[in-house]
């Protein structure tokens, strides 16, 4: 609901996802905007993006999925926070508000509009994503029966085979959990990412240094001020 109101309330003709507990490299809107201005027309554009923890240590570089194969396995077709794309395209073709889908709602969105929408990801990490230290079952869950869901719109299975794939849900979900109570889940989340060189690292804690040493500006809002 809150993706859709934001993209309601958006007034430039590019709208760029973002969520709140992620970093936004100093160079992504500018990269993003340019490739945007040169293809015109519908298309949203995704990019690689630097994995960080709950204390901006970066730990590793997520690549960026290949969108259309993705899409056909019902993975993510982006990293979610780096879409950008036109505004009027995202007012055009809203996330779902379904519950079902309240955790997997922009795969839902890039599988349904995959067949007329062109998807580009960029190589270059324009992100910095936290996604170790900050695992949570309830979100696992979610995003875990929405893509099943999903599966039963679009595959007609015999009903084995979705006892198989519950079966295989409430494994990797008892997996999860074990592991999280100890300090073994942040290694696995730790393995989704690639290995950076000395030189790509030094350069990821540059741009990470120059967002965060950059001061907010503030504004009020209905008579609270919020920075």
């Amino acid at each position: 609901v809150r993706l859709n109101q934001s993209v309601a309330l958006a007034r430039a003709p590019f709208y760029f996802r973002m969520d709140a507990d992620d970093v936004m490299h100093p160079d992504r809107i500018a990269v993003q905007y340019d490739e945007l201005k040169r293809r015109s027309g519908d298309i949203v554009i995704g990019s690689a993006a630097y994995s960080i923890d709950i204390h901006n240590r970066v730990v590793g570089l997520r690549p960026a999925p290949n969108a259309l194969a993705a899409c056909r396995k019902l993975k993510a077709a982006f990293i979610h926070p780096t879409v950008a794309g036109p505004t009027d395209w995202f007012r055009r073709n809203p996330y779902s508000e379904s519950f079902v889908f309240h955790r997997s709602q922009d795969i839902e969105l890039w599988r349904r509009l995959a067949h007329c929408t062109p998807y580009l990801n960029l190589t270059e990490p324009l992100l910095y994503y936290r996604e170790v230290g900050n695992f949570s079952v309830e979100k696992y869950i979610g995003t875990e029966l929405g893509l099943l869901y999903l599966a039963s719109l679009s595959e007609r299975l015999p009903w084995f085979e979705w006892v198989r794939r519950l079966a295989g849900e409430a494994v990797k979900l008892v997996g999860t959990i074990a592991l999280q109570r100890t300090s073994l889940h942040s290694w696995v989340v730790t393995r989704r990412s690639m290995p950076l060189s000395d030189a790509q690292l030094e350069n990821a804690e540059l741009g990470l240094t120059r967002v965060l040493a950059q001061e907010l500006p503030v504004k009020a809002y209905s008579g609270a001020v919020r920075s």
